[in-house]
């Protein structure tokens, strides 16, 4: 039976207010903002079992990345999901199927959208265009087997990114014609990118982390044509690293100014307990990068699954950490923010929040629920 719950809870209980160095400063009695949770089903899905990426792309219809956590090797399976009752069942993408990394899902409007799968045949990637909701899929002229990422911006514009193996190469790939010409600019020596977020077809950032204490973004306003480059500040690494432990998990902007990253440490040597994960903040377009929050443990695994801003003030993280029941144990926490970072809140409970897509004023994202639940986070409305 399909569910609507509203997280009553959510709206009821007390904020607490604390600085990014989480220092308890006020209390709030109210929330500026509502939490609701859709479970739904798939019937006929053979290999996805829950969600870990969703976007919508019109009132009732959505794409999503379904997931089925690894079994004995790997780290899971993946499918490509699809919903048109606005999450009450789904549909799985016949021969999305992959192993350890999931399909690439990127689309623009209910009509038109890429999606990126591997042929494990013909051992090289397939980038698909859709025109028509998913109806029929083309296959684009793009034949790089190390294509990581892509973007689709709609009216034919998008972006993906690759880097070579064998010729220690990245390179960002452009198209304004819905495939049929690519631009290659290639990335600075041994720049491999993490993500990529572009606005328009010119204007876009890139991360990744070129050595072990920081992390590089590269903005560019002409393609990659031209390239200017920030450098991000990590927390000092053990010193047996010999590479990079952290990761670009979120990034995203907002508009031309405004946008935010989240990194995480994700590798962790024997002996090596020391946790993190950090948000940093541009409203310069990506020409400069302040940190506005930064979670840290000596001793425990922390982790934040998700960064994203809903306009320049009101922002969300989800936070992994410990409970009290121990490490096999996961307590989850919503903190918010309503004067853009500066200072942040605690809404308990929350569910995991992780894959998350703005839509409509709305911030739509899968959860840790069973199943195909996913939640929908709504900005306060003036009565």
């Amino acid at each position: 039976m399909h569910r609507f719950v509203g997280l009553i809870g959510l709206i009821l209980s007390s904020a607490i207010s604390f600085s990014s160095m989480g220092e308890t400063v006020s209390f709030q009695p109210a929330l500026p903002f509502t939490l609701s949770s859709v479970s739904g089903v798939c019937p006929k899905c053979q290999t996805a079992q829950s969600l870990s990426q969703i976007q919508f792309v019109g009132p009732t219809e959505a794409w999503g990345i379904g997931y089925n956590p690894p079994g004995e090797t790997g780290a899971g399976d993946y499918s490509i999901v699809h919903t048109r009752d606005g999450g009450k069942t789904w549909t799985e993408l016949r021969h999305s199927y992959q192993h350890n990394d999931p399909p690439r899902v990127s689309f623009s409007d209910p009509h038109e959208g890429w999606i990126m799968i591997v042929d494990i045949v013909e051992a090289e990637r397939r980038l698909l265009l859709t025109r028509d909701g998913g109806a029929h899929w083309h296959r684009l002229p793009l034949r790089d087997l190390f294509v990581d990422d892509i973007e689709y911006l709609g009216s034919g514009i998008g972006h993906a990114y690759s880097f070579d193996i064998y010729k220690k190469q990245g390179m960002l790939l452009s198209t304004k014609d819905y495939g049929r010409h690519w631009q290659s600019s290639p990335l600075p020596e041994g720049f491999t990118a993490d993500h990529m977020k572009f606005l328009d077809a010119d204007q876009g950032v890139l991360t990744d982390c070129l050595n072990r204490q920081q992390l590089i973004v590269l903005k560019t306003v002409d393609a990659g044509r031209h390239w200017t480059e920030a450098r991000l500040d990590l927390p000092a690494p053990s010193a047996k690293d010999t590479y990079c432990a952290c990761e670009t998990d979120t990034l995203s902007l907002l508009d031309a100014q405004h946008g935010w990253l989240l990194v995480n440490k994700h590798s962790f040597l024997i002996g090596d307990s020391t946790s993190f994960g950090m948000v940093f903040q541009t409203s310069d377009g990506g020409s400069s990068w302040t940190k506005t929050f930064q979670s840290t443990s000596p001793s425990e695994r922390i982790e934040l699954p998700e960064a994203q801003f809903l306009s320049s003030k009101l922002g969300f993280i989800s936070k992994d950490e410990p409970s009290d029941t121990g490490q096999e144990s996961q307590s989850k926490t919503l903190l918010f923010t309503v004067d853009g970072g500066a200072t942040w809140s605690k809404a308990n409970p929350a569910p995991r929040l992780w894959g998350c897509r703005p839509y409509s004023g709305d911030l739509v994202c899968a959860t840790d629920g069973k199943g195909f639940s996913f939640a929908r986070i709504s900005p306060a409305r003036a009565q």
